[in-house]
């Protein structure tokens, strides 16, 4: 599901989704912090991880999560819990204190960040990133 022109679009077709997901990706920008790979977020869940990136776009992406991954998304929603639990860490671009997010790492006692605008912009699958939930910072490690 996208907006193209402002109109409401569902589509099935890979290639319009792997599109749509590049597009997303060469968006990024931000401050200087943002593009040297250090964000600030929420701090909803406290804890510190380290792990390879999972960008998580859409719920088929969801696979691509593997046990000690850092899962970096926009938002979580219930179907994306087994995930979850396979992460080490969990951050997102969008969502404060009482978001699925925040409340479901709360539970599964896991580093959790919010709030970041782009991290599934600023970060890739299989960057190495270090999240500091005590200090709400998750950063790319070289």
């Amino acid at each position: 599901m996208y907006l193209d022109e402002g109109k409401l679009v569902f589509s099935a077709d890979e290639k319009k989704i792997e599109a749509i997901k590049d597009k997303l990706r060469i968006q990024g920008g931000g401050s200087a912090d943002q593009v040297s790979g250090l964000l600030k977020g929420i701090n909803a869940s406290l804890g510190r991880a380290k792990g390879a990136a999972a960008v998580v776009l859409c719920a088929d992406d969801l696979p691509k999560v593997k046990k000690g991954d850092v899962m970096i998304t926009v938002t979580t929603h219930p179907d994306y819990v087994p995930a979850m639990n396979r992460a080490c860490a969990i951050v997102t671009d969008e969502g404060g204190m009482t978001c699925h997010a925040a409340i479901v790492a709360r539970e599964m006692k896991k580093p959790c960040i919010v709030g970041t605008k782009n991290a599934t912009k600023v970060f890739k699958d299989r960057d190495v990133v270090e999240v500091d939930a005590d200090k709400g910072i998750v950063r790319k490690v070289k």
